[in-house]
């Protein structure tokens, strides 16, 4: 089955253990999708998700929006919290071996919050596959 979204995708995909394939798009939505593509849920926002989100090994998506907040919501699409800055977030979050979520915003600021679990141990669970960055699959460059 495919999806098909009524707007661009942003970013890249990242993809759970348990093979769900989440996304943003310039409609403010993050997307899930299950692995046939077939549409699991979505989750509105303010602005567009421009960036690619992460996913925590507790199943927890982070993952940020131009309309200055980066949410974590469930691996089911709820909701867990929003973070409020003063500028659009446009990178990608990532997760420190300590569970902490870092993220930049177009406020000129680095945040880091405390997170409830490592980098999920998936087959692609952030922007540039692992905490070593080697964005490719199995590693290496």
């Amino acid at each position: 089955m495919d999806f098909v979204t009524d707007s661009t995708v942003q970013g890249s995909a990242s993809i759970a253990s348990n093979g769900t394939i989440y996304f943003g798009s310039d409609n403010g939505n993050l997307y899930a999708l299950n692995p046939d593509g077939s549409l699991k849920w979505k989750y509105l926002t303010g602005g567009s998700v421009s960036a690619s989100p992460t996913i925590a090994s507790d199943g927890t998506v982070y993952f940020g929006s131009a309309d200055y907040s980066v949410y974590a919501l469930n691996s089911g699409g709820t909701a867990k919290w929003q973070f409020e800055t003063d500028g659009a977030i446009k990178s990608s979050p990532t997760i420190g071996p300590d569970g902490k979520v870092y993220f930049t915003s177009s406020d000129g600021y680095l945040y880091a919050i405390k997170g409830t679990s490592p980098l999920a141990g998936s087959p692609w669970p952030k922007f540039h596959h692992d905490l070593r960055n080697t964005g490719r699959y199995g590693g290496g460059r």
